[in-house]
């Protein structure tokens, strides 16, 4: 038998890294690549900026995020964000 868990771990890590990557890129800023998986967003970045990267990830993973996951609460760090973004991916058109 199979545990699929691990590969969902896998891909969750893979989206985690690609949301890090993606931060980093957003706000020219090497030294949020060293930000926790768990680390506050609202600490570190302005709400505007925290909501405008958010609306930058639609684009970057080529989805639609619903607009009550738009919340601080729901997407205020970076494994949030991951686990919005692979509910998200998985339950596409092509899913």
């Amino acid at each position: 038998m199979t545990d699929t868990r691990a590969g969902e771990g896998m891909e969750l890590a893979a989206i985690l890294a690609r949301v890090r990557d993606a931060l980093v890129e957003f706000n020219d800023d090497a030294d949020l690549a060293e930000l926790g998986n768990e680390d506050s967003l609202s600490d570190t970045l302005e709400s505007f900026t925290h909501f405008a990267f958010l609306m930058s990830l639609e684009e970057k993973f080529n989805l639609t995020i619903p607009d009550h996951e738009f919340t601080f609460s729901k997407m205020g760090t970076l494994a949030a964000i991951a686990r919005v973004l692979s509910r998200y991916a998985k339950s596409g058109p092509d899913a």
